[in-house]
């Protein structure tokens, strides 16, 4: 730069060649001063103002320079006072990699101190050193706020853009982050990416997150400085004007829309627009701007296809519904795959006063779901919401209509869910009382009595309800039946004293009132059904004959099993097919009490069964039920009796079976130890022999069994112990 060599200040290189010829009359340094508030021509400068005059002209960051009186080998202060004219020589340093240094300079940055920071960079340490996955030192101020050490590292030739890893993260999106606006305002004008986004999944830039967190201003300086208002983040696609509406920042959506942002650009994996979040979240003031604006008041997403209104609808934000539908959205508009209506999801979450006011605007109040056919007396009903119940059957809706697949109708749900008096609404309304489910059969008696709604079931009966309408299919499960099963005493007791039939039997097995509350072990309901006259020797259809008694004794009710026989039920009753008796079951299952109590009731200890002849005795001996063995031998069971066809007597299935006790107390009682089998004449001890019971064979051997007698093909015990 040549100026009045009176007035100029010559730089020169250590060879001697001339670097810059500076002259104080350089605008640059009136500019300089004034920026520090002095208001004076300028007549000498301070050796720190001309290394960074000498940055701007040649590049070299004025913390690496040195500069040298010409006449003198001393290296000049930053404070030293120049006057011209003087000569320099300047002597450039190289940067220092020093880790360690860099660390220092990113703790200055961080923790605000300036001069610290300056200290550093004098090392000099290069503004961006250390390693590319640390947080710069830039970035650290940008984020605390540090406008003095910004300005310093971006003099100092810092990266405006240099983003922290792996997040990818910025300086000028730090500043944004944390509402840090003359930072911001820095960056930008030293010309900082202000579309630069982080990396991995999000893909946020600044002005998105700005719009965010409510930055107005930080916005503002953006969008005047051209960033891209629609850019969107990589995975949801999300806007800076939908997370602004999202958010309830108005001012800032309104200077979006005013910059021209794009009003509908909806996100990617469910296309929300910033009108269906502003509606969502009840932003109502942003709904309204963004309507005036041109929004698509009707959009739907692109998974469910829910429309702003919906979503309102669903929260329950009235004033937004009031506003969308005086703007003109279809009020009747349905989602994609359910075909759910805002006034279907209203009357479903119970918002009364939308559900007034969109039948009152024309909603269709018996439009159903797609799939199921659900109306929104139905869902009503259903959710116990009973005001929107009364107010959409004074509207008129269908009290009737009944869903698609499985035929369930308001009156239905709400006896289903016990809400009693949305179950006396209906019926006052006129809903059919018995109708039926399409599929089962079920009537609003028979479901109330299988949860156990009891003032519904009494409610229903006083109305004329049919008491004893069956369900569909192969059950015919009667309101009675359930209940008994389900042990709703007071339901049951309830029922009958209304005339319902006590010993209704179901369609394909026959199964009784009774009969249930046997099998499940319902005593309170036992004891009432036979005190009310119920047949306690009924038994079911098809093969197998179960009575009362059998199916109790079979499960170990005990209680029941005395209750029965002191009621008179026949304790010998056998099944249909095979002929098992109650004491034959409960020998076999091992339930002790009942087998002993059956047994002084007068039970046959020796009733076989039909078709191979097994005794209660045989069975317990079989599946090894010591203290049953024991309790009929007591009883006087017959300890020799064998099977029809195989012909094995207890003591021979207690000897194949391994139950040494067992055989120890069937012999003591005399039964025969060397009777064979009448197949194949196996005697117990060649039937333990074959099975490797050694105890039981001593046992046997020492109680005189004959330790040489074959079977039929002249296998002896020691040939059959060979064997094993």
């Amino acid at each position: 730069m040549a100026g009045s060599s009176s007035q100029a200040i010559s730089i020169v290189s250590i060879a001697g060649d001339t670097i810059a010829d500076i002259n104080l009359s350089d605008p640059w340094f009136a500019d300089y001063v004034g920026h520090l508030g002095e208001n004076k021509s300028v007549t000498n400068i301070a050796a720190s103002v001309l290394k960074k005059r000498l940055q701007d002209l040649i590049g070299s960051p004025f913390y690496t320079q040195q500069l040298c009186l010409d006449e003198e080998i001393e290296v000049v202060q930053d404070d030293f006072d120049i006057q011209p004219p003087a000569k320099f020589t300047l002597v450039r340093l190289q940067y220092v990699e020093d880790n360690s240094a860099y660390e220092r300079l990113r703790a200055a940055a961080g923790a605000g101190d300036a001069q610290a920071v300056l200290r550093e960079l004098r090392t000099p340490s290069h503004p961006d050193g250390g390693v590319d996955d640390v947080t710069t030192a830039l970035c650290l101020a940008s984020e605390a706020g540090h406008l003095e050490i910004v300005l310093l590292l971006l003099a100092a030739g810092a990266d405006r853009d240099k983003a922290r890893l792996p997040d990818g993260i910025t300086p000028l999106f730090w500043a944004s982050q944390e509402g840090h606006l003359e930072i911001v305002r820095s960056l930008v004008s030293a010309g900082a990416d202000k579309d630069k986004a982080t990396l991995q999944e999000d893909g946020f830039t600044p002005l998105f997150v700005a719009s965010q967190v409510g930055h107005l201003e930080i916005v503002s300086v953006l969008v005047s400085a051209g960033a891209d208002k629609d850019k969107a983040t990589l995975q949801d696609g999300f806007t800076p004007l939908f997370v602004a509406s999202q958010e309830g920042h108005l001012e800032i959506v309104r200077l979006l829309l005013v910059a021209g942002a794009d009003k509908d650009k909806a996100t990617l994996q469910d296309g929300s627009s910033p009108l269906h979040d502003a509606s969502l979240r009840g932003h109502f003031e942003i709904v309204r701007l963004l309507v005036s604006a041109g929004a698509d008041k009707d959009k739907a997403t692109l998974l469910n296809g829910f429309t702003p209104l919906f979503v309102a609808s669903q929260v329950g934000h009235l004033e937004i519904v009031r506003f969308l539908i005086s703007a003109g959205a279809d009020k009747d508009k349905a989602t994609l795959h359910n075909g759910f209506t805002p006034l279907f999801v209203a009357s479903q979450v119970g918002h009364l006063e939308i559900v007034r006011f969109l039948v009152s605007a024309g909603a269709d109040k018996d439009k159903a779901t797609l799939q199921d056919g659900f109306t929104p007396l139905f869902v009503a009903s259903q959710e116990g919401h009973l005001e929107i119940v009364r107010f959409l059957i004074s509207a008129g809706a269908d009290k009737d209509k009944a869903t698609l697949q499985n035929g369930f109708t308001p009156l239905f749900v709400a006896s289903q869910g016990g809400h009693l008096e949305i179950a006396r609404f209906l019926v006052s309304a006129g809903a059919d009382k018995d109708k039926a489910t399409l599929q089962d059969g079920f009537t609003p008696l028979f479901v109330a009595s299988q949860e156990g709604h009891l003032e519904i079931v009494r409610f229903l009966l006083l109305a004329g309800a049919d008491k004893d309408k069956a369900t569909l299919q192969e059950d015919g499960f009667a309101p009675l039946h359930d209940a008994s099963l389900r042990g709703h005493f007071e339901i049951v007791r309830l029922l009958v004293s209304a005339g319902a039939d006590k010993d209704k039997a179901t369609l394909q097995d026959g199964f009784t009132p009774l009969f249930v509350a046997s099998q499940v072990g319902h005593l309170e309901i036992v004891c009432f059904l036979l005190s009310a006259g119920a047949d306690k020797d009924k038994a079911t259809l098809q093969e197998d004959g179960f009575t009362p008694l059998f199916v109790a004794s079979q499960e170990g009710h005990l209680e029941i099993v005395r209750f029965l026989v002191s009621a008179g039920a026949d304790k010998d009753k056998a099944l249909l097919l095979n002929g098992l008796t109650p004491l034959f079951v409960a020998s076999q299952g091992g339930h002790l009490e009942i087998v002993r109590f059956l047994l002084l009731a007068g039970a046959d200890k020796d009733k076989a069964t039909f078709q191979d002849g097994i005794t209660p005795l045989c069975a317990a001996s079989q599946v090894g039920h010591l203290e049953i063995v024991r309790l009929l031998l007591v009883a006087g069971a017959d300890k020799d009796k064998a099977t029809l066809i195989h012909g094995s007597s207890p003591l021979y299935n207690a000897s194949q079976g391994g139950h040494l006790e067992m055989v120890r107390l069937l012999a003591l009682a005399g039964a025969d130890k060397d009777k064979p089998s009448l197949q194949d004449g196996i005697t117990p001890l060649c039937a333990a022999s074959q099975g490797g019971h050694l105890e039981i064979v001593r046992f046997l051997v020492s109680a005189g069994a004959d330790k040489d007698k074959a079977t039929d093909n002249g296998c002896t015990p020691l040939q059959a112990a060979s064997q094993k």
